[in-house]
């Protein structure tokens, strides 16, 4: 009986225990949940409508342009659309470069796009949107100029050396001057 006894205690100190630390954990806060937003500066900025359906609503109130596109972390099939959320950064910004090219003869299509700073070798961008694309750029060790070279869907390539300058500004917009040749 005493055997018994002891071990239905046991049992009911583990069972106990278990439940304490499950209550206690659920009562602890959650912390922050790793999530990937996307700041749109310009409420005309592509994806700034988003499939939220916002569309020209953000540039005004309750809105004021101060939106982020999320992952489907956030999106959470639609029903993350109109929350707020407090952000913690855990890395420094993330610099990067995008690109847009305009007016492509040829095929019209391009299949990859890549950079050259000055002193490197070529990096692959990644599709953004579109004709956009853009790369990670660690300002510390790729200083520009750099350089630009667009392969096309049937593989022909042009190079436009230098053509975004020492001094370059966000938004700007640089001309190559070069070009596939043209199918007329």
């Amino acid at each position: 009986m005493a055997t018994n006894f002891s071990q239905s205690l046991f049992l009911w100190i583990i069972v106990a225990f278990c439940s304490y630390l499950v209550r206690f954990s659920s009562c602890q806060p959650s912390g922050y949940s790793q999530a990937v937003a996307t700041f749109y500066e310009n409420p005309t900025s592509p994806g700034s409508g988003g499939a939220c359906g916002l569309e020209n609503d953000i540039a005004s109130a309750p809105y004021n342009a101060m939106i982020t596109a999320g992952n489907q972390a956030l999106f959470k099939q639609g029903s993350g659309c109109g929350a707020c959320y407090q952000v913690l950064c855990t890395q420094d910004q993330n610099p990067h470069c995008s690109v847009t090219s305009e007016a492509v003869d040829g095929d019209g299509d391009l299949s990859l796009v890549e950079i050259q700073t000055s002193n490197s070798t070529w990096v692959l961008m990644q599709r953004m949107i579109g004709a956009t694309w853009s790369v990670g750029i660690q300002p510390d060790t790729q200083k520009p100029p750099f350089s630009l070279r667009l392969t096309s869907e049937t593989k022909q390539s042009v190079t436009a050396p230098n053509v975004i300058p020492d001094g370059w500004q966000p938004r700007s917009i640089y001309k190559s001057n070069v070009n596939f040749p043209s199918n007329l």
